[in-house]
């Protein structure tokens, strides 16, 4: 029991000097600091998007809302300092079944829809062409360049 008394004794004797013991301390001071709230961008701006996009071509569409495309990239073999084409085939989501072998698609990175599928197949959008003359024919004209050019 000695050792017991004297413990408590060498506790009692422990003075801590702080303003927050006892309530020494303004209730104020103790509160969480409040922090203005975040505003919101615009509404009018758009929205970044920075998930990553490649291009590729579809090589299997046999299974039910997904088709299996094929990306290539060019890279370089760091041994031997010259260019490979890499291929990288892709299980993508294809909601609405749309898309067939040989088309070019856009691969949206997204949420993992499967084990396998983590990307969503998006259509390109078809390119304007030049609004041509029907009257103007390239290869007459060039048939007449050479005549002149080369006297035949």
């Amino acid at each position: 029991m000695s050792l017991a008394a004297s413990l408590a004794s060498s506790f009692t004797s422990l003075s801590l000097s702080s303003p927050f013991l006892h309530g020494t301390t303004p209730l104020h001071r103790l509160q969480k600091p409040t922090t203005s709230p975040v505003s919101k961008p615009p509404a009018l701006l758009p929205q970044i998007r920075a998930k990553k996009q490649v291009e590729g071509k579809v090589v299997y569409d046999k299974t039910d809302k997904a088709v299996s495309v094929v990306v290539t990239r060019i890279a370089q073999v760091p041994k031997y300092r010259h260019w490979r084409r890499i291929r990288t085939k892709f299980l993508v989501h294809d909601p609405e079944n749309r898309f067939k072998v040989g088309d070019t698609v856009f691969l949206q990175k997204c949420k993992p829809i499967s084990k396998k599928k983590h990307h969503l197949a998006v259509p390109i959008p078809p390119r304007t062409q030049k609004n041509l003359d029907p009257g103007d024919d390239y290869d007459a004209r060039l048939a007449e360049l050479a005549k002149k050019a080369f006297g035949r």
